[in-house]
């Protein structure tokens, strides 16, 4: 059904960070030429480039010929996901954009992706709809499922229009207009740790934002080969125990951080102690995942930087 003359259309910039990753990126371009834009919105793509190069300037410009929505390609030299990001926020600042779409460069979203998250947008009155991601392991991967779902969450179900209080950047629908209103951005503390867009959208959701769930918005990713060990698992794990510590003081202040920390450490170490008594396979790979947040834990409460990201992954 297309729109009468009467209706007002919202713009929105579909938005893509990419860091030397050509490869990825080139698939991440082509899911978006397949991507359903609703009658009611004007889309456009964004690509903002943080290690800018003439490869992707001429992969950009090649994938895009003959898009069917506006193209632009963005530069922004400074080294960090939190200084792309907030590239994209000047971008949408600077063109006016009523609402921003996020997904990575690793990612390829559904035909139906936008129109779902559209959809959804409307029906809840929502400032933030986030959506499903489906995980594709590479078949040399020897993890096996208990491992696998600390990374992809398989059983994790939630059903369209249930209440968030965060969610991340990968697969989201954000109003800019309660961005700008509330002066939001990403925070710098994050830049090579990762996090800020949990930081982000929490702190969205303390200004009274409303971030809901839509099932049928879904982003796949294939997930790369140097991503399929137990120490990128586990690794990944302490980047979530020394965010979640930042967030805490960010948010709520160093004390509070501080007990909060301190509960978390007395209370999970407790039950780390009493899981050697069994010998389930689901329990052990439990004992090691918060032995991994709490490594991540203790490193954010005694000033230790850890940078997850300093290294990226792809190609």
């Amino acid at each position: 059904m297309r729109a009468s003359k009467s209706t007002i259309i919202k713009t929105v910039a579909i938005s893509v960070c990419t860091y030397k990753r050509p490869k990825l990126l080139r698939g991440a371009i082509q899911a978006i030429k397949k991507v359903r834009v609703p009658d009611t919105l004007s889309a456009s793509l964004i690509v903002v480039d943080n290690a800018p190069s003439d490869e992707v300037r001429d992969l950009f410009a090649e994938e895009t010929a003959d898009f069917s929505i506006p193209a632009k390609y963005v530069e922004e030299p400074q080294r960090g996901i939190v200084f792309a990001r907030n590239r994209v926020l000047q971008v949408a600042e600077e063109n006016k954009f009523d609402y921003i779409a996020f997904f990575d460069d690793d990612d390829h979203p559904d035909e139906g992706w936008l129109e779902n998250l559209w959809k959804c947008m409307q029906e809840y009155s929502a400032t933030v709809v986030t959506g499903r991601m489906i995980f594709t392991w590479p078949e040399s991967c020897s993890l096996d499922d208990e491992v696998r779902y600390i990374y992809d969450r398989t059983r994790v179900n939630f059903k369209t229009g249930d209440i968030k209080t965060r969610c991340g950047s990968c697969n989201t629908l954000v109003d800019y207009h309660f961005v700008k209103e509330h002066e939001l951005n990403f925070h710098p503390i994050f830049n090579l740790s990762g996090g800020e867009d949990t930081h982000f959208f929490e702190s969205m959701t303390l200004k009274g934002a409303k971030i809901v769930w839509c099932e049928e918005a879904v982003v796949y990713s294939d997930i790369v080969e140097d991503r399929t060990t137990e120490d990128y698992i586990w690794k990944r794990r302490k980047t979530v125990g020394y965010t979640a510590y930042l967030r805490e003081q960010l948010l709520f202040g160093k004390v509070k951080a501080f007990r909060k920390g301190l509960g978390s450490i007395l209370r999970n170490g407790f039950w780390i102690v009493r899981s050697y008594l069994s010998k389930s396979n689901r329990t052990r790979v439990k004992r090691k995942v918060k032995i991994a947040e709490l490594k991540g834990l203790l490193s954010a409460m005694f000033r230790k930087k850890f940078e997850n990201y300093a290294n990226t992954d792809g190609s």
